[in-house]
């Protein structure tokens, strides 16, 4: 999501006291040389409950039978994931 959009979402989510659970890469691409990234997500207006690294996360995810790569399987590898739950 683009950052206007993302502020957007945090606004509902504030104005109605509400708790957000967030799970996202550090950081991606979103656009021409626009990235999103974990860290500028604007949850330090909350209690922040836990941020950590995900524990249930894994690098590898084996996926089968992708006929448009002609593959029976492959692996793909993960960038890390960060987890937060945030009462606001």
């Amino acid at each position: 999501m683009k950052k206007n959009i993302i502020k957007l979402y945090f606004d509902i989510i504030k104005s109605n006291f509400a708790y957000l659970y967030c799970c996202n890469r550090k950081k991606k691409n979103i656009g021409y040389k626009e990235y999103s990234n974990f860290k500028s997500y604007p949850i330090k207006d909350g209690k922040i409950i836990f941020y950590e690294q995900c524990p249930w996360y894994k690098k590898y995810i084996k996926i089968y039978n992708l006929k448009y790569l002609k593959l029976n399987d492959i692996f793909i590898k993960f960038k890390p994931l960060l987890h937060c739950l945030v009462k606001f």
